[in-house]
């Protein structure tokens, strides 16, 4: 569905509020939100993204020739996200998914089941396990990447973290330009722990957050113990999304030799996937959001099939998966 917040009889948040409702998850269409409204800073445009099974694409000005070519490139990939969300919500609850051609015959009844697991422990159940396979480790900073379905997933985390943590939160958030300095400051006002959207040559702090801007890309130099973020004005053609959590976390591992703890969160393509692999491979913790909670299980599915996580959390236990790992090792006191 795509919706537009204004509309005659309303604000759009109606329709939202009668899908939520009236209609389980699985029967829940993927909104995205076309619409001028579409920034951070507007009220009735957060209610909107806090309902959680919407993508958004800010209404494209211009003539006919000028809009069209924008318009494909932002909707086609979140509509293909959105088909792929909706066939993940209808696959996890044992509901049978039918093409048009199927559609006409009578033979409807073999269901389908969902993906079989990946080898990975899921749960916090066995969170301790993983934590004590993984005892020597001495995490320097908390990366959390994330795209669509992200912000109420990072919100939950920043909101369970304490004001004597003594590392410094990277989180890198697939945003067009502008909407994320709206995003820190409602994240800010809702944390015991300061959250800026980082600016160039910025060094990080230990007990801050840090918002990666949105459309560009952004890199973290180590010199030693200190961390600088940099403004990364390049074009990568493998790295559509911007700021990207690949990008970042390669730039971080050529001078940095210490260890992480990362969370893939819900998010449309494989953004993360290679990054936090490579983390996990030189020893880091990485915790990827489950299939069932994610809004869309692109970023952390993709790492997933990497090998690169080292557990599997739904939305309700990666804050307290998140705050259990930092209190282990002594970061979280």
């Amino acid at each position: 569905m795509i919706l537009d917040l204004e509309m005659a009889d309303g604000d759009g948040l109606y329709v939202f509020q009668n899908i939520e409702e009236t209609l389980s998850f699985s029967e829940r269409p993927f909104v995205i939100i076309y619409s001028s409204r579409a920034r951070f800073s507007d009220p009735i445009f957060k209610k909107a993204v806090d309902f959680g099974f919407c993508d958004f694409v800010l209404k494209v000005e211009g003539t006919v020739d000028t809009i069209l070519p924008k318009l494909k490139a932002s909707l086609i990939p979140k509509i293909i996200s959105g088909i792929e969300a909706k066939k993940t919500r209808m696959l996890l609850s044992g509901k049978p998914i039918y093409t048009l051609s199927e559609l006409d015959k009578k033979n409807m009844h073999d269901s389908i089941h969902p993906s079989p697991g990946y080898g990975i422990p899921e749960g916090l159940k066995n969170l301790d396990n993983v934590l004590r396979n993984k005892v020597s480790i001495r995490p320097k900073m908390l990366i959390l990447g994330a795209s669509t379905g992200g912000p109420q997933v990072i919100r939950h985390i920043i909101q369970r973290l304490d004001a004597r943590l003594s590392i410094p939160v990277i989180i890198i958030q697939h945003m067009p330009e502008k909407f994320t300095s709206s995003f820190a400051l409602e994240l800010n006002e809702n944390s015991k722990i300061p959250v800026h959207e980082v600016r160039h040559n910025m060094t990080l702090e230990k007990g801050n957050a840090y918002v990666f801007p949105g459309g560009t890309h952004g890199r973290i130099s180590a010199f030693g113990l200190i961390y600088v973020y940099y403004n990364d004005r390049n074009h990568y053609d493998a790295h559509p999304f911007k700021p990207s959590v690949d990008v970042a976390i390669n730039h971080l591992m050529s001078g940095f030799h210490g260890h992480v703890i990362g969370a893939i969160l819900s998010g449309m393509g494989s953004d993360g996937a290679y990054g936090m692999t490579k983390l996990k491979e030189k020893g880091s913790l990485i915790i990827a959001q489950d299939e069932k909670s994610s809004t869309v299980w692109g970023m952390p599915g993709a790492t997933v099939k990497q090998n690169g996580a080292d557990i599997l959390l739904s939305y309700d236990e990666i804050g307290t998966g998140i705050v259990r790992a930092l209190e282990f090792y002594g970061l979280n006191p």
